[in-house]
């Protein structure tokens, strides 16, 4: 989530609000947000029989850097289901690349330089030019 977004004001009224969240086998649904504690886990334990696995996270505000910060207060995973994925870690931190010097690459032959274009052309220009003297003089 980017800052911008997590930036925001919580209503007056209150600092934290707890989130229900359902495991369904692929993927962890929002069930509801309630005020207390005490709501949200008795929504959860509802919700159970039919899911796999459910947990309460408190979303509480922080004053000193207007964002809100999320901790698992309570988890229950029903009977014989598979176990939710663990939550990816952090990859390591790239290697940083350190650039060398390269070496330029050696100059080309003489067929490969710039000014061969040029010769070829003089060249073939005088050629075309002794073909012409000669017809001419036939």
């Amino acid at each position: 989530m980017s800052a911008a977004l997590a930036r925001i004001q919580p209503s007056g009224h209150r600092s934290a609000g707890y989130e229900v969240t359902a495991w369904d086998g692929s993927r962890w649904q929002l069930v509801g947000v309630f005020d207390t504690v005490d709501e949200a886990k008795y929504e959860a334990r509802i919700v159970l029989p039919r899911r796999q696995a459910v947990r309460v996270a408190e979303e509480q505000f922080s004053e000193v850097d207007g964002t809100f910060r999320t901790r698992i207060i309570f988890s229950e995973q029903r009977e014989g289901a598979p176990p939710p994925p663990a939550r990816a870690a952090k990859p390591p931190p790239k290697a940083e690349v350190k650039l060398r010097a390269v070496k330029p690459p050696p100059a080309p032959d003489a067929y490969g330089r710039a000014t061969t274009a040029l010769y070829l052309g003089a060249a073939s220009l005088a050629v075309s030019l002794l073909g012409l003297a000669v017809a001419i003089l036939r």
